[in-house]
């Protein structure tokens, strides 16, 4: 189970049918951030570039992966089958 940790709150964002990031996770305790796909999954891409269905990895619906606070930083999601949610919670030390 992710969830935030001492008061650094969670992103929740909208993904659709054009590229998106969450806002920066900037709490200079944050580490690392479990993100989860919801309602459906979504083509993402940490190098820079924007996802689409022909770059890009797919995070399925329900997944949660604890990734880098550098690595969710540079992420960026664009809807797989139809319209998502991306949450990320920020883990601090």
């Amino acid at each position: 189970v992710c969830s935030s940790d001492l008061g650094v709150s969670m992103q929740e964002i909208a993904v659709g049918a054009s590229s998106t990031s969450f806002t920066a996770f900037t709490d200079p305790r944050t580490y690392y951030v479990c993100v989860e796909a919801k309602l459906n999954s979504v083509y993402f891409t940490t190098d820079g570039s924007t996802p689409t269905s022909t770059n890009g990895h797919v995070l399925a619906a329900g997944a949660r992966e604890v990734w880098s606070k550098n690595r969710a930083n540079a992420a960026k999601f664009l809807q797989n089958s139809g319209a998502a949610r991306v949450v990320g919670s920020p883990l601090t030390d």
